[in-house]
């Protein structure tokens, strides 16, 4: 698979916000089915040395969502960012394929979102990276459009599994509605010359 769904979560919308979580998928869009997962909490508390800034409507907003999104925000077991960049990293290299990550397709709910922190965040630990290429980020807003001209919402129409706001949870729900509407959107058709 060359196909992975990114999703994080964070306390702030800038690219210095703070990352609280971090999941990722590999999926196979023309089929829906998925491949290895991935999942860490960050300590962002460790994270304010590197500058990173919350939000005060970042952190109002978790305070109106579920208890369970809320305790992931508060798990012991949150590594430093970088340490959590790293076993990101290695999640990446051991599952792409093929191992080339120039050919890695990154999806996320909005790259200029969850790709521009990554991106910003990689820096702030002094880590090159991200691995993928930026001309290879794909956005699930736009295939969520796409969704709703043939019909599909999957806001509505899709049930979730899992709690909303957890970073793998999200990623999976994604990589599902995103393999959905490629189907839809790829099945019978010749390609156009």
């Amino acid at each position: 698979m060359n196909h992975v769904m990114i999703d994080i979560e964070t306390l702030g919308t800038n690219t210095n916000a703070p990352i609280a979580s971090i999941g990722a998928v590999f999926f196979e869009p023309s089929t829906g089915i998925t491949g290895a997962r991935f999942y860490v909490r960050v300590d962002a508390e460790n994270d304010e040395l590197n500058g990173v800034v919350a939000s005060v409507a970042t952190l109002k907003w978790w305070l109106q969502q579920s208890r369970e999104a809320q305790a992931e925000l508060l798990a012991s077991d949150a590594i430093p960012l970088w340490d959590a960049l790293c076993k990101f990293d290695k999640f990446l290299t051991d599952n792409a394929v093929p191992e080339d990550l120039d050919l890695l397709q990154v999806w996320a709910n909005s790259p200029t979102f969850d790709c521009s922190i990554l991106r910003a965040a990689y820096a702030r630990a002094d880590l090159e990276g991200p691995l993928w290429k930026f001309w290879n980020e794909r956005d699930c807003r736009t295939m969520v459009e796409l969704g709703k001209v043939i019909g599909f919402n999957p806001k509505h129409d899709m049930p979730f599994r899992g709690e909303r706001h957890n970073a793998l949870a999200d990623a999976v729900h994604q990589a599902q509605y995103v393999s959905h509407i490629w189907q839809h959107l790829t099945a019978d058709k010749e390609p156009m010359l």
